[in-house]
């Protein structure tokens, strides 16, 4: 049964990010915009990339997204039962479980998958404003983040100390992805939970998990 939600739900989503992905590329290309405005709203964004870059355009980097849809959906509600079980074992009667089981799974979800989300961000930007194509493939743009970090490293030092700093390149922008995600998880598991504990119009008299309780 739980496969089968699980399925069910990665389905879903999957279909969400197909089908919405092109909004995903103008949001990300609209919020780099800096001095010179090349984009002038969703819909200038939408028709120029299609005029510009071809249908492909509006599916950059989707491969990266659709690889990382069932991880997440996977990790954030199962991170969320454990770190519920363990805040509950800590203060039975506590009542912002489910607060912090919401917020610590969205971060550690976030920070494990945030190197996937970076390199979908950078495959969106492939072509913007008739940029050259940096990296036509996922591959090569792992390569060129990785390279990126790796300059940043102290040039009178070890050959090593090359590779942290190429590997902390993927993780560039983490903490306001944090200070985003943890108050949106929180949230989503905290209403889900409220939500789940209120007897609906019509719903047959039956028992109703409490509010906190852990969802399953």
């Amino acid at each position: 049964e739980q496969l089968r939600g699980l399925a069910a739900g990665a389905a879903g989503a999957s279909a969400g990010v197909l089908l919405c992905y092109p909004l995903d590329v103008v949001k990300t290309r609209l919020i780099t915009q800096t001095k010179r405005e090349h984009y002038h709203g969703i819909v200038d964004a939408l028709v120029r990339i299609r005029s510009e870059e071809g249908f492909r355009g509006w599916y950059r980097g989707l491969g990266v997204s659709m690889v990382t849809v069932v991880p997440t959906l996977s990790l954030n509600f199962a991170l969320y039962e454990e770190f519920h079980h363990l805040y509950g074992a800590i203060d039975p009667a506590g009542p912002w479980h489910t607060l912090l089981a919401g917020g610590s799974a969205g971060a550690v979800a976030t920070t494990v998958l945030f190197p996937m989300d970076l390199l979908r961000r950078q495959m969106q930007m492939v072509g913007f404003g008739g940029r050259p194509l940096v990296y036509s493939s996922v591959f090569e743009a792992i390569h060129h983040i990785f390279e990126t970090g790796t300059k940043r490293a102290p040039r009178d030092g070890h050959a090593l100390l090359r590779v942290p700093f190429g590997l902390r390149e993927f993780f560039r922008g983490l903490l306001p992805e944090l200070a985003k995600v943890i108050p949106a998880t929180a949230i989503l598991f905290s209403v889900q939970a409220r939500l789940m504990s209120w007897r609906w119009p019509f719903e047959e008299d039956t028992p109703r998990p409490k509010s906190g309780s852990r969802v399953g």
